[in-house]
């Protein structure tokens, strides 16, 4: 049996007691745990914060140490099947949400963590944080932190409860960098996104959601400027230059990302502004221009270029772009053209897109109304276009 391959579910004393036993027979053991540690029974103090470093059995430390033992923590058996005299085990494991290479089991995240958790080991009647703090390699065991339902509605999976305690607790800067982790725009973002996270809100089912993309608003209108100057000071170029056409939300994300990463970013603009959609697309009393315009100066600061009236397939093609010593082209054009309904009439002098009308408007341009103007939709464009209309004297 030496050799041998052998899987053991659970972490309790009895689990890694097996695994330690198969093992010293010299048989490689996989033990796999749902918890993000090797919870099993309750065997420590529950005060332990008064203590200066965490009760860990001799047992769970020859578990973690043996080198025949591989254990597998915030991982579940997702399929398991029979094929030529032994078994095919699919498991499911959660993210760690440690960075590996950088922990140093300082513990210093138990003190900082700003997400609250009833606390198992005292049959909750306390409360600790998300950090599994019971498990002295902390940078192995991760954090207990179940997806919530705010986060997993989220389009970019924003650490919303994280965010939020730090909110709570004061850290206003440190919050706006754990939103930036994922999104550079908060301030932009905050003012135009239809937050769905709200409509999944838990605690709705209390009194009412929580204000999640108000509290992001709040935060980014508060340290809009902040936050960046140590990033600046890391930034060490590579040399490695990289095309973006399109200066959208998608193409000026993309930018930042890789400045920060030490790229040479250019991106190319066919419009005479920057902001793409945001520019063009949504109304300046739905979104100010001096506020999209400072998040824009961020990417600018990391040292992407903007160019606009740049526009690519016309004045400049692609092949271009890579004999200009560009080894990458990101293509973020977006989606500038309104949707048709296919009826008779829809070309007829005075019936326009809304994308292109609020277009018009959002450039600068003289656009020629009714006194009656008829808007067909319900969704934001059609919104917009109302508002915007009406504010020009329109009925």
């Amino acid at each position: 049996m030496e050799g041998k391959k052998v899987l053991i579910i659970g972490g309790s004393l009895s689990g890694i007691q097996s695994a330690l036993d198969m093992a010293e027979d010299g048989k490689i053991v996989y033990l796999v745990e749902s918890a993000p540690g090797l919870s099993g029974e309750k065997l420590f103090p529950v005060d332990f914060f008064k203590q200066t470093t965490p009760f860990i059995s001799s047992k769970w430390e020859q578990a973690k140490k043996h080198p025949n033992i591989h254990i597998i923590s915030n991982g579940v058996i997702d399929d398991a099947r029979k094929e030529n005299g032994s078994f095919k085990i699919k498991i499911k494991k959660a993210a760690l949400r440690v960075l590996e290479d950088k922990c140093n089991d300082c513990k210093e995240c138990i003190k900082v963590c700003p997400v609250n958790l009833r606390d198992d080991y005292s049959n909750g009647l306390g409360l600790r944080t998300a950090v599994d703090y019971f498990n002295q390699e902390t940078k192995t065991y991760g954090i207990i932190k179940e997806r919530p339902v705010c986060e997993e509605s989220c389009p970019v999976h924003l650490d919303i409860r994280g965010y939020i305690g730090l909110i709570a607790d004061g850290k206003y800067k440190e919050a706006l960098n754990l939103i930036r982790e994922k999104l550079p725009f908060p301030a932009t973002i905050g003012r135009i996104c239809p937050h769905p996270c709200e409509e999944k809100c838990n605690r709705a089912r209390k009194d009412s959601a929580l204000c999640i993309r108000d509290l992001k608003r709040f935060v980014a209108d508060s340290e809009i400027e902040a936050g960046y100057d140590e990033v600046l000071k890391k930034i060490k170029p590579n040399g490695r230059k990289v095309a973006i056409i399109g200066a959208g939300p998608s193409g000026l994300a993309c930018a930042h990302d890789l400045s920060v990463l030490g790229y040479d970013v250019v991106i190319f603009e066919e419009l005479p502004v920057a902001g793409g959609m945001l520019a063009v697309g949504i109304p300046k009393y739905r979104l100010p221009r001096d506020i999209l315009n400072k998040e824009i100066d961020i990417v600018k600061k990391l040292g992407a270029q903007i160019r606009t009236d740049a526009r690519i397939g016309k004045d400049l093609s692609v092949d271009d772009l890579f004999k200009q010593g560009f080894e990458a082209v990101f293509i973020a054009v977006g989606a500038h053209k309104g949707q048709k309904l296919r009826i008779p009439g829809e070309d007829a002098t005075g019936v326009v897109p809304g994308v292109n009308y609020l277009r018009e408007l959002n450039l600068g341009k003289e656009v020629q109304l009714g006194k009656k103007v008829a808007v067909i939709g319900g969704g934001n464009v059609a919104m917009d276009s109302a508002r915007s209309s009406f504010r020009l004297g329109a009925e």
